[in-house]
């Protein structure tokens, strides 16, 4: 075999197989966008089919259904995404979904914030719907976190039938009923999403002071969107973005709290279910 072979076999190699090359290259997995654009993106030691699942690769906005649309949030500091440094370094979810699609957006969502009526002064979702722009395309609301960790009660779903009956906005349940009351109310005929959150450090293994597992409370969001026929992403299952994972608390949450993701966590994780449910519902 002459050099000349011999050099065009180990080139080749090194392009298919980077124990080829050098020790310190990096594997990166190319991207071409609906505009015929392509980027690379470095792999971080994540496998490639995760990898491509979770990056939205949409480069073009003019083609997104949400271009032009305006979107109305409210949350805690997930959704706010200033609390994790996210705001910093392009944004939570919300402002990287504009930045996407050419969208616009309020986010009224703020850092410690619950679902159920509070006297705490803490930001309260449920008293808050009001506030909100009435002018929207769409509605996107998550929370329970902190409703679980300051061991706020998680009541009861009222009967199948019941639209109307009274409820208890002190309990984690009675608010979310009445946030899916007034949002159904006062957009009529607009789409109201909900985000249950990615896997928050080691919550799903534990129970709250009144003995509560965050895993009821999880369980009791699905249980009121399927009531009131809410569309909700479950980030739990398809976010793929887990806090008690050493590899992802380095990577892709806030001082490796396991909790705010930074914004590549939005980015990689977050955005891509949460585009994909909006643009579904607005097409």
């Amino acid at each position: 075999m002459t050099i000349k072979y011999i050099l065009l076999l180990i080139l080749t190699c090194s392009a298919f197989f980077p124990c080829f090359a050098g020790q310190d290259e990096v594997m990166t997995m190319t991207v071409t966008s609906t505009s015929g654009e392509t980027t690379d993106f470095p792999l971080d030691g994540i496998s490639e089919v995760q990898f491509s699942t979770k990056i939205p690769i949409e480069s073009n906005p003019a083609v997104s259904p949400l271009a032009n649309k305006f979107i109305c949030y409210n949350g805690d500091s997930l959704m706010e995404g200033r609390s994790s440094g996210a705001m910093d370094n392009g944004g939570g979810a919300p402002a990287i979904i504009c930045s996407l699609t050419n969208s616009s957006a309020e986010n009224r969502a703020k850092s410690g914030a619950s679902i159920s009526r509070t006297t705490d002064g803490r930001h309260n979702v449920v008293a808050d719907i009001e506030n909100m722009s009435d002018n929207t395309d769409l509605i996107c609301i998550e929370g329970g976190v902190n409703d679980f960790w300051i061991n706020v009660p998680l009541g009861e779903i009222t009967a199948a039938g019941d639209f109307s009956g009274a409820l208890d906005e002190t309990t984690f349940i009675g608010a979310l009923e009445s946030v899916f009351r007034q949002a159904i109310a006062k957009w009529e005929g607009k789409p109201i999403v909900y985000i249950i959150p990615h896997k928050i450090k080691d919550a799903y293994a534990r129970s709250n002071a009144g003995g509560t597992s965050f895993a009821s409370f999880m369980n009791g969001a699905r249980a009121v969107c399927e009531k009131y026929g809410i569309p909700y992403v479950d980030g739990e299952k398809v976010f793929n973005l887990n806090g008690q994972l050493q590899l992802h608390r380095d990577l892709f949450f806030c001082n490796n709290d396991g909790i705010h993701p930074n914004a590549d966590g939005y980015r990689r994780y977050w955005v891509g279910p949460m585009l994909s449910l909006f643009e579904s519902l607005l097409r």
